[in-house]
């Protein structure tokens, strides 16, 4: 973890924002938390967050460094940063809400059941395909350790917090990748 720590203190030195992906679960090899305590004008904003996949996202300051920690599994990280950290960017950045909101979305029928669980946000991976004239959403399973999940993917539909999934057939947002 030394190494880690040291790279870190460097990091918060030289870059206006440090991203960190792995190690911001629970259990021995997870290190991130650590990391960033052991700086000594650090405090952690966030740890966990209610949503699927992304759990695990931390945000924190290291003076005036945002520092955030994604998770280490790839399907996890690209929709971390493509839902929360890009628009913190972009924000920060000084776009106008309208430029955040212009994010390129279609909308399609679901193709199956999307199950989810009350309380959390999911994001679900989606490929689109036409049939009898329509577009349609295909549901992408799988862990979010594997990269075809993203990869055989055209983007991505939210299961709100309030809800307990989708039925299939009903129309979705889907925004793109």
């Amino acid at each position: 973890m030394p190494a880690i720590c040291e790279a870190l203190r460097n990091a918060v030195k030289s870059c206006d924002m440090v991203l960190l992906s792995g190690g911001s679960s629970v259990g021995a090899r997870d290190f991130t938390i650590g990391a960033i305590e052991s700086l000594d004008d650090a405090r952690v904003l966030v740890h966990g967050i209610g949503m699927r996949p992304g759990k695990p996202t931390i945000l924190a300051q290291a003076g005036s460094v945002p520092v955030w920690g994604v998770p280490g599994q790839v399907a996890s990280a690209m929709i971390v940063f493509s839902v929360i950290i890009r628009p913190f960017l972009e924000i920060i950045a000084g776009l106008s809400r309208h430029a955040l909101w212009c994010r390129k979305k279609v909308s399609a029928r679901l193709a199956r059941n999307v199950p989810s669980v009350n309380g959390r946000v999911d994001y679900v991976r989606v490929r689109l395909f036409e049939k009898d004239g329509s577009l349609w959403a295909g549901p992408v399973f799988g862990k979010s350790g594997l990269l075809n999940t993203m990869t055989g993917s055209d983007g991505i539909i939210e299961v709100a917090a309030n809800i307990e999934g989708l039925v299939a057939g009903e129309q979705v947002e889907v925004s793109l990748f």
